[in-house]
């Protein structure tokens, strides 16, 4: 297992069967773990073993969840935002 030391605070996390999103004090999203559908929402479907940022979405993100291959976020707008099978 690696650990990583972090410049913010994470506010959200959310898990999936293999894969995690979490979200820090400033909004900015990350995830790692198995993509082979797509559910990391980095436009690959390659594994990642440490944090990458998600982008895409424009907005204040302000709630996350996981199934077992997709992700969500849901903004202040209102908007949701879903990648993965």
């Amino acid at each position: 297992m690696q650990f990583y030391k972090t410049q913010g605070d994470f506010i959200g996390f959310a898990v999936g069967m293999s894969h995690t999103l979490v979200l820090d004090r400033d909004y900015n999203l990350y995830a790692f773990g198995k993509n082979s559908s797509g559910q990391l929402g980095i436009g690959n479907e390659i594994n990642q073993h440490n944090m990458v940022r998600v982008g895409g979405m424009s907005g204040e993100i302000v709630d996350i969840a996981c199934g077992s291959s997709h992700s969500l976020a849901l903004l202040k707008s209102g908007s949701m935002y879903s990648w993965g099978h």
